[in-house]
C-alpha cells in the first residue's frame, strides 16, 4: 500500500513539474555570466556603451569613406540617459567611430529605456506574476515565481535618412529602490507666460 502511495505521489509531481517547465519563468537572479546582468553602479552603464561600441564597429559596411555618426540626447534627463549619452561618446572616441556634432548629419544614433516592473499577487492560493505584457499563473498556494524584480531595456538604434542600418538591445536587471535612475519623464518646457493687450488712453481724449 505504502508503495502504492509512494508511486503515485512521485507520478504526480513529475507530471506538476512538467507543466511548470512550460511556463515562463523569471530567473531568481543572475548567478554566472549567462544569465541576465544586473546593473548597480556607473561602471555598469560604462560597460553598457562600450558593448554597443564594440557591436558597432563590427559592423564595416554601414560607414562609408568620411562618414561621421550624430549621437542624439535623449528627450528624457535621468541619471541614466545623461551619463549614458557621455559614456557613449568616449566608446566611440576610445575605438575611433567617427562622431560629429551636426544635428543635421545623415547617419543619426539614438537610444531609449523601458522600464518594466514585475510584481507577485497572491490569487486564489496561487502566485500571480503581472508585468507590462500580461498575467502569467504558476504553480499552486505556497509556491513563488521568483523574487520581486524590474529590468529596464535600452534600445539603441543607427539611422540614415531612410532605415534603421544598425540596432541593439540591452536587457539588465536593476534594484527596484533606483528606478528613478531610468524613469524618463519628459522634459517640460518652460510656460509661456502668454501676452495681453492693453489700450493706451490719450489724455486729450479725456479733456
Amino acid at each position: 500500500m505504502i508503495n502504492k502511495l509512494n508511486i503515485l505521489l512521485a507520478l504526480s509531481a513529475f507530471l506538476f513539474a512538467g507543466c511548470l517547465s512550460n511556463m515562463p519563468r523569471i530567473t531568481m537572479g543572475p548567478s554566472d555570466k549567462e544569465t541576465q546582468p544586473k546593473v548597480e553602479a556607473l561602471l555598469h552603464w560604462q560597460e553598457m556603451a562600450v558593448q554597443l561600441a564594440d557591436e558597432l564597429v563590427q559592423e564595416d559596411d554601414i560607414f562609408q569613406e568620411g562618414q561621421k555618426l550624430y549621437v542624439q540626447k535623449s528627450e528624457y534627463e535621468t541619471p541614466f540617459a545623461i551619463a549614458f549619452y557621455k559614456f557613449v561618446l568616449s566608446a566611440f572616441h576610445d575605438r575611433g567611430i567617427p562622431v560629429t556634432n551636426n544635428p543635421d548629419n545623415e547617419l543619426t544614433l539614438t537610444f531609449n529605456v523601458q522600464n518594466v516592473r514585475h510584481e507577485k499577487e497572491e490569487v486564489g492560493g496561487a502566485a500571480r506574476v503581472v508585468e507590462d505584457f500580461g498575467v502569467i499563473l504558476t504553480g499552486t498556494s505556497g509556491n513563488t515565481a521568483g523574487r520581486e524584480a524590474e529590468e529596464i531595456l535600452v534600445f539603441t538604434a543607427l539611422s540614415n535618412t531612410e532605415e534603421d542600418v544598425f540596432v541593439l538591445s540591452q536587457i539588465a536587471y536593476i534594484n527596484r529602490n533606483e528606478s528613478h535612475f531610468y524613469l524618463e519623464k519628459k522634459i517640460e518646457k518652460p510656460k509661456s507666460l502668454g501676452t495681453q493687450n492693453y489700450r493706451v488712453i490719450n489724455e486729450k481724449e479725456n479733456i
